[in-house]
């Protein structure tokens, strides 16, 4: 079977529209449908159901994607071994990270891997932490810098559903990543604040189980403005306007926004961790094995370290 029909077949399948996989892949939606006319008349089975609201796998198409997806994962593997014959660390590496990550670690460690290896060429893929897990698993990404909370698997996405086995990765640990309080300047913050004053988000927002139990056990339920915002700088900003307290984790507050204070929790709070993934089992480039030795370099450095966190 032919490694582009196969790869064509994988991004139809992940995106579940031809446009779509054409969009990731770089193709027309005639060329994604021709390639995959002639993988089905390849294996003689139809693998995808067309129906107005996208694809569907067939029968056939479930057994044979998990087979795609081992074959072009280990060709990849390959060509990351080959290439790593080469000496010294050369060629693009494509590292997944989640937006406050890029915008701390990330930024500072592009600074320091273009200053030691020059002839690498590293490029960031944001995304949230079950898909990065999943373009790991595909060989889309060779590295990615993703989020644990506790009690939460980092391959499930926000409503529940699985989306990668945690297992398909390798995870370093890079630092702890403790939420913050962000208030008006000279707001109060901590639980008696929270008593008085709304939470900026809903009760859904990743990390916020461990603060209502906070909440609880201190005798009071905490109140949400029910916001449903997926970007923390929003959060903030919605704080600096007065709207309510703002619990962030540290990194998405690394830079705290005109007109607000950052506090520690006194109460202790959620705590992310960061970890450093790659594909289990498979072989990282030496541009790859670069650029994981600069992000622990940068991490050890204990970046970013919030200035006014009281």
């Amino acid at each position: 079977m032919n490694l582009t029909r196969l790869r064509v077949f994988t991004e139809v399948a992940r995106t579940g529209t031809f446009a779509a996989a054409a969009d990731a892949l770089s193709f027309t939606p005639s060329a994604v449908s021709q390639q995959m006319a002639r993988l089905e008349a390849e294996v003689g089975a139809p693998l995808l159901e067309r129906t107005t609201r996208g694809v569907h796998l067939t029968s056939a198409g479930r057994v044979l994607l998990p087979r795609a997806q081992d074959i072009l994962a280990r060709v990849a593997d390959a060509h990351a071994e080959l290439t790593a014959l080469r000496g010294d660390p050369s060629g693009a590496v494509r590292l997944g990270s989640f937006p406050t990550a890029t915008q701390t670690l990330g930024t500072r460690a592009l600074a320091l891997l273009r200053e030691r290896h020059p002839e690498v060429r590293c490029a960031i893929v944001d995304d949230e932490p079950h898909a990065l897990l999943a373009a790991l698993r595909d060989r889309r990404v060779e590295l990615a810098i993703v989020f644990r909370l506790p009690g939460r698997a980092i391959g499930r996405d926000y409503a529940g559903r699985l989306v990668a086995s945690d297992d398909v990765a390798e995870l370093t640990p890079l630092l702890h990543d403790p939420f913050v309080a962000v208030v008006p300047a000279g707001a109060p913050a901590g639980l008696d604040a929270l008593r008085r004053t709304p939470i900026i988000g809903s009760r859904g927002t990743p990390g916020m189980d461990a603060v209502i139990a906070a909440c609880q056990a201190a005798g009071f339920a905490p109140r949400f403005t029910g916001h449903a915002l997926p970007d923390y700088g929003s959060h903030q900003a919605l704080a600096a306007a007065g709207d309510g307290v703002a619990i962030v984790p540290r990194l998405a507050a690394a830079v705290p926004r005109p007109g607000t204070a950052v506090h520690a929790l006194d109460f202790g709070g959620p705590v992310r961790e960061i970890l450093l993934a790659r594909a289990a089992g498979g072989f990282a480039s030496a541009a790859a094995e670069a650029t994981a030795q600069v992000l622990r370099d940068v991490a050890a450095e204990r970046f970013p370290q919030v200035g006014d966190v009281r």
